[in-house]
């Protein structure tokens, strides 16, 4: 059999036990009575569909800066590729084993986006929750309410990708919604869901009557919380 050395792969475990033997293997070297030793070579496994897996690579490195993806996405997109052209063929599934062996013969990995970042001034976060402390213990617990807005930015991506190397932060899709929650720090009562957005009649309301949400909605042209919203 022939053997391509060039993908032998020898570990430093096996070049100590070489050279603790290697008396003994110069000896049996000289003795032309004795067979060779064979050696256990790792040959490199071969990939079964070479055509198909260049040209999802080239897919992969194409859309790799364009849009985030998973291992779902890779092994429902080559499935899907395979049986374009075979309709009737039985449905071919592609595993996770497969997919870790695709990426690790081309150094595909998990990677993070750079993004925008901030910092919060802390000292005077505690300067002010100290102000608000004071005023708070003034009245009843039933009496006070805790109110918190959250943007859901419904059209974002996940800020990490599978790809060949560190991906540059792209434009984020900043389109978004105001969540308002607000209750009493006893729990007791607790105020309708507010949901603030862009557009004032949206289509994807039409035909829903505003009371029938179970939440109050508002709108403004960045669907922001403003003075009369509150």
């Amino acid at each position: 059999m022939d053997v391509d050395y060039a993908c032998v792969r020898v570990t430093q475990a096996t070049i100590s036990f070489t050279l603790k033997r290697s008396d003994e293997l110069l000896a049996m070297a000289a003795d032309t009575s004795v067979p060779p030793p064979r050696l256990a070579l790792r040959t490199r496994q071969v990939v079964q569909y070479p055509q198909m897996e260049l040209a999802f690579k080239c897919w992969f490195l194409e859309q790799q800066d364009k849009v985030n993806l998973n291992g779902d996405m890779l092994r429902t997109k080559v499935a899907c590729s395979l049986q374009e052209p075979h309709l009737d063929a039985p449905e071919i599934v592609f595993s996770q084993g497969w997919l870790e062996k695709f990426k690790d013969r081309h150094g595909i990995k998990s990677f993070c986006h750079f993004g925008e970042s901030g910092a919060l001034d802390m000292e005077a976060v505690g300067a002010a929750l100290s102000n608000i402390r004071v005023v708070v213990d003034a009245y009843a617990k039933k009496d006070v309410f805790n109110m918190d807005e959250t943007g859901l930015y419904w059209r974002l991506q996940v800020d990490n990708s599978l790809a060949t190397h560190q991906l540059e932060g792209r434009k984020i899709n900043k389109e978004r919604i105001t969540l308002v929650i607000c209750t009493s720090s006893e729990s007791s009562e607790k105020i309708s869901l507010t949901i603030i957005g862009k557009h004032l009649n949206p289509r994807y309301f039409k035909g829903i009557k505003y009371s029938m949400l179970g939440a109050r909605y508002h709108a403004n042209a960045k669907a922001w919380m403003t003075q009369n919203v509150f």
